[in-house]
């Protein structure tokens, strides 16, 4: 199992929900320049287990251009494994909707992009905040999950009577990173195992997220992978199919795993989310 000290936490992560910057006024005339006129952010949200260690590829480009960053840690997650136990779907989006708000009040528009349940949450925040959300990019995200047995198994457990003496627990995951690359497999940090409540709580927000779609009209990215272990390919279908939006971008990988940010495709993964977002920005601005 993968837990972190407290002092491995401070040094990882922010003990805000997204990473603060102090900037000076001449600094921020600096920044519209650099960017056309336009001050962007973008925030980025990790997936289920992990941290935001595993968006370092994606932030990359946005920092080399002089966009503020925002990668909040989700509710449970960056502790330990058990720390799921006590955290529901709406703690996540109460995190990433504070992350959201500071970011806005640093900047003209904001960006939006997520992996995996950062996915999900990045669909809630649009839906929740048309008016401040100017875009999405939904990775690997889930609406369905892929292997018939979790699909199945999760359905008649969240239902079944006396369910509350199963919630805690816990299951080892097969593959700890979900990443092809072996090398990035060495270097995901996150949890190797969850609660089966804390899964419960994602399987209702995938639920969620199928419904509202319609609501959600920014310009959205989707990128998947045709080797996803974890997220069926009919949810990028359906995400497609289903979205609101009236300009919609696809990007399938063929050389991935889950973790989308963090495998062989990383450059060109947070090389389309970049551009993407430069052209919604600047088409604003």
């Amino acid at each position: 199992m993968i837990d972190f000290s407290k002092a491995a936490q401070e040094k990882l992560f922010s003990t805000t929900p997204v990473t603060s910057y102090k900037f000076t006024g001449l600094v921020k005339v600096f920044l519209k320049w650099l960017s056309g006129g336009v001050n962007p952010g973008c925030l980025l949200i990790h997936g289920f287990t992990a941290t935001p260690d595993c968006l370092k590829s994606l932030k990359r480009p946005f920092e080399q251009a002089g966009w503020r960053v925002g990668t909040p840690l989700l509710a449970g997650h960056g502790s330990e494994s058990s720390a799921l136990d006590t955290v529901l779907r709406q703690d996540w989006f109460c995190g990433v909707r504070l992350g959201l708000e500071e970011l806005i009040s640093q900047t003209d528009l904001v960006c939006v992009a997520g992996l995996s349940l950062g996915g999900l949450m990045a669909l809630r925040l649009a839906e929740a905040f048309p008016e401040k959300v100017r875009a999405i990019a939904c990775l690997a995200t889930p609406l369905f999950f892929r292997k018939p047995l979790v699909r199945v198994g999760v359905k008649v457990l969240r239902w079944m009577p006396f369910r509350s003496r199963y919630h805690h627990h816990m299951i080892q995951k097969k593959d700890p990173a979900a990443i092809r690359d072996p090398e990035a497999q060495r270097q995901f940090v996150g949890y190797d195992r969850f609660s089966l409540k804390s899964l419960f709580e994602v399987w209702d927000e995938m639920r969620a997220a199928r419904r509202h779609l319609p609501r959600i009209y920014q310009p959205a990215l989707i990128v998947s992978s045709r080797h996803d272990e974890v997220v069926a390919p009919k949810s990028a279908r359906f995400m497609k199919r289903h979205l609101g939006s009236s300009l919609i971008e696809e990007v399938v990988l063929t050389n991935s795993n889950h973790v989308l940010t963090m495998d062989y495709e990383k450059d060109l993964v947070s090389t389309r989310v970049f551009e993407f977002f430069s052209k919604q920005i600047h088409l604003k601005g």
